[in-house]
């Protein structure tokens, strides 16, 4: 929209540095306009930061305030650990010298996006003497055979997430009736945060 189409309270309330979007031909909305320079670009790129909206009383800040995510992780966390707390003691047995780090690289394998990988480092699954995918399969059909599920109702539990800020747990997401119930028949109980 023009400048000169713009009611008077609009142009009062905008000047340089600043734009204003107008949604619907009737909604004006004001934001601090910058620009940053990008690698790669000839010319600095615009940054629009959004202040509020303008109506004939002035302009209303928006109350939102942005977090900084940066120092955030999610990760996933249910499948996880009940893939630890149901590995059976025949196949750590088998796996006696190092059942362990071959768990991990299971479970990073299965669900790359797993909680793991920030607390402790996890081997490459070329890195086993052990052909990986049999060794992998042997433990799921243990696990199957012995607690009576299906490994789709164990991926069930990987929408639960454990966040993580500055590298430190700070919760685990909510878990669904159908995931708690699964939780259950299994005899597993997720650590606290």
């Amino acid at each position: 929209m023009r400048k000169e189409t713009l009611p008077d309270y609009v142009l009062a309330a905008s000047g340089k540095g600043y734009r204003v979007k107008v949604v619907n031909g009737k909604n004006y909305y004001l934001y601090k306009r910058t620009s940053k320079r990008k690698p790669g670009c000839k010319n600095p790129q615009p940054v629009d930061q959004y202040i509020g909206i303008i109506t004939p009383e002035g302009v209303k800040k928006s109350s939102v305030k942005r977090l900084d995510t940066s120092r955030v992780l999610v990760r996933e966390y249910g499948f996880s650990w009940a893939l630890q707390k149901l590995c059976p003691d025949s196949w750590k047995y088998i796996h006696t010298k190092n059942w362990e780090l071959l768990l991990d690289s299971i479970i990073q394998d299965m669900s790359p996006n797993t909680y793991i990988g920030i607390e402790r480092e996890i081997r490459e699954p070329n890195s086993f003497r052990e052909p990986f995918a049999a060794v992998k399969n042997r433990l799921l059909v243990q696990i199957e055979k012995e607690y009576s599920i299906k490994r789709e109702e164990l991926y069930s539990l990987s929408s639960i997430q454990r966040i993580y800020i500055d590298e430190c747990t700070l919760l685990t997401s909510d878990i669904s009736k159908e995931q708690d119930a699964l939780l259950k028949k299994i005899g597993v109980a997720l650590e606290e945060s």
